[in-house]
């Protein structure tokens, strides 16, 4: 690992002196996008140079396989970047300001390249029918965003209607998986914008890896139905340094909505404030996707649930840079949603 590290640090401080352009590429299968979200290169699309001409580039990419296919690596070429990694490529030019040696030929035309390849998957997938992530939309209108874990755990959240980009409420609960059908007879929907939950049951379809299609029937007797499709970002390799910054957001409780801030170190560890709130925590990775372990503790007055710890789920949208976070309390009856875009 270290001889990869110090391959990637020699190569690219190669391409910093020589004031570089970077080209990124990717073979059929995959794409390779920004965490930043300034950049995504999608095959066969012609992906645009990336030009590094002064000392604030910071930028870390990650290679992010199609369905039924897998990231080989960074191909190994010359003037190649990050070349043998299966890892994100992280790319800085921090800390050489004031280096009269190198900032002389950062005008300079070099190119370097990185180069993601991706082959096809022959190892028969060992994800359960329904697990993964899945996108889609319901005969409301509404687009969908469906987590279903391992042990049966899902988190689905939806849209207001016609409005895609604001979420309307999560429905969490646990399932069953038999064969091609999903049942969950403990479904909560919790609007964000109201006090408490509604129960419902959920049935579907599942081709794997394919298509997930079903209802929803309320308690009250209405029903929505939708389809979802698979989503191969679930089978982006998880790493703590994909979330690692400061985020500013909302954070939704039973006393109504508020501004929040939170970072994420590299360790693991979460900090956090709203309202005069502080909190405390832990992210950690789950085996596969950008789904992690999300776990909180509130600090004393006056925090609504002072010195209490709330556990669940944080997605993390690599293309977006959008993050999800559902801390549901202990009986379920509430909990902390954590919005940023």
């Amino acid at each position: 690992m270290k001889s990869i590290a110090k391959l990637i640090a020699v190569c690219f401080l190669s391409c910093l002196a020589a004031g570089c352009r970077i080209q990124v590429s990717t073979t059929e299968g995959g794409s390779v996008v920004a965490v930043s979200g300034t950049y995504s290169c999608v095959f066969p699309e012609s992906c645009a140079a990336i030009d590094v001409s002064d000392t604030s580039f910071d930028e870390t990419f990650v290679a992010i396989p199609a369905a039924g296919y897998r990231f080989e690596g960074w191909q190994r070429r010359d003037g190649g970047l990050c070349g043998g990694s299966r890892s994100q490529c992280a790319l800085s030019t921090a800390g050489f300001a004031g280096n009269s040696a190198l900032l002389s030929i950062l005008s300079s035309d070099q190119t370097f390249f990185l180069d993601a390849e991706f082959v096809l998957d022959e190892q028969p997938s060992s994800l359960a029918a329904s697990e993964g992530l899945w996108v889609g939309t319901t005969d409301r209108n509404q687009t969908l965003l469906i987590i279903v874990l391992a042990d049966g755990t899902y988190y689905l959240f939806y849209s207001f209607a016609g409005v895609p980009d604001e979420i309307q409420g999560v429905i969490q609960g646990n399932s069953i998986t038999e064969g091609s059908t999903f049942t969950s007879s403990d479904a909560r929907d919790f609007e964000l914008a109201t006090d408490g939950f509604i129960s419902a049951e959920i049935s579907a379809q599942v081709t794997p890896q394919q298509l997930f299609e079903g209802s929803i029937a309320y308690n009250d007797g209405s029903k929505v139905d939708f389809l979802a499709s698979y989503n191969s970002d679930y089978e982006i390799v998880p790493s703590l340094g994909l979330l690692q910054g400061d985020y500013s957001g909302i954070v939704v409780f039973d006393e109504g909505e508020a501004a929040t801030d939170l970072r994420f170190n590299a360790n693991g560890t979460v900090s956090g404030s709203a309202l005069g709130c502080q909190f405390s925590g832990t992210v950690s990775t789950r085996p596969i996707g950008s789904v992690y372990d999300f776990s909180l503790r509130f600090g004393g007055s006056p925090c609504p649930d002072a010195n209490q710890t709330f556990e669940g789920l944080l997605y993390f949208d690599i293309r977006t840079g959008a993050l999800l976070a559902v801390l549901p309390n202990r009986m379920r009856t509430d909990g902390y949603f954590f919005l940023v875009n």
